[in-house]
């Protein structure tokens, strides 16, 4: 996966996004929410390990937890097909749950479609609903589909969470602005670029960070072709190189640990969400670089 690199002139860090939507099989953002008070409300037990729709516009697609717990949630998003957000994803989930938090990583994607149908060490079932597989990874519990259609919703249930939750979105659509961060993911090539510059334009509000996947620094095409929301992004150091990996091009993701440089980069990211969430919401008036990103 690749890096985003240049310096520019200082920019704000907060920015609105907006998603592609999913080809098959979408979850309502009603669905998404309701999947996450369901996820939220349950007691997982904390486990250490090493680490190795169609949305309605008018509603968030990541509800916000109550501010008197410690809850957190960060969003992952392809900026076009084939990006790789579930490894971003995954990355991000193994490098929190090597830190010693609770973290869950929920795909909404219908099956078939999930990135992460291998990535859990132990299958743990379904839930008491047949609707949602769970499985655990050492810190991380994930949880993806098991049936096609939409899941109940239960308007009764609230969202109660200590810990981490990971959103892997892929391509699902949001225009609605959140403060939850949002990652965007990118292949660092020229289609890539033009590509995750339009996906940031439908995002603009929401805070946002760019995780670009290829080789370590950008060729010279691939910077000529950056638009301003990327470049923007750059400069304030929020564009964040994620390391290309053969293995994983070949066996996709597996319930092997994830390489060191990926969940680094995951490390990292997280980091810089917990930064622009942050001044996201509390009050920021003014421009500064984020440092961090890797150049």
């Amino acid at each position: 996966m690749s890096a985003a690199g240049g310096v520019g002139g200082p920019v704000s860090v907060g920015r609105v996004l907006g998603v592609d939507q999913q080809p098959v099989g979408p979850l309502s953002v009603a669905d998404v929410q309701q999947v996450m008070r369901q996820l939220l409300g349950r007691q997982v037990p904390q486990v250490r390990g090493d680490v190795a729709g169609e949305a309605d516009p008018c509603s968030d697609i990541t509800p916000r937890p109550s501010s008197s717990n410690g809850s957190r949630q960060v969003s992952v998003m392809a900026g076009h097909p084939g990006a790789g957000s579930s490894t971003v994803a995954l990355a991000l989930a193994d490098a929190a749950g090597a830190a010693g938090q609770s973290v869950h990583l929920l795909d909404p994607a219908a099956p078939g479609r999930s990135g992460l149908v291998a990535a859990a060490a132990v299958e743990l079932g379904t839930d008491p609903t047949g609707t949602w597989l769970r499985g655990r990874r050492d810190a991380v519990v994930i949880e993806r589909r098991a049936l096609g259609e939409s899941p109940a919703r239960d308007g009764d249930s609230h969202l109660v969470q200590d810990g981490l939750t990971v959103l892997d979105l892929g391509t699902a659509e949001s225009r609605s602005a959140s403060g939850s961060p949002t990652i965007v993911v990118c292949r660092a090539n020229v289609p890539g670029v033009r590509l995750v510059e339009e996906r940031l334009r439908q995002l603009a509000g929401r805070p946002l960070l760019v995780a670009a996947v290829g080789p370590q620094g950008w060729a010279r095409e691939v910077r000529a072709s950056v638009g301003p929301a990327v470049d923007n992004l750059r400069s304030a150091g929020l564009v964040v190189s994620v390391p290309w990996d053969a293995r994983l091009d070949v066996t996709g993701l597996t319930d092997r640990p994830l390489p060191r440089a990926l969940v680094a980069a995951g490390a990292q990211l997280l980091s810089l969400a917990q930064t622009v969430g942050h001044l996201h919401r509390g009050p920021f008036t003014g421009s500064r670089r984020i440092d961090g990103a890797i150049q």
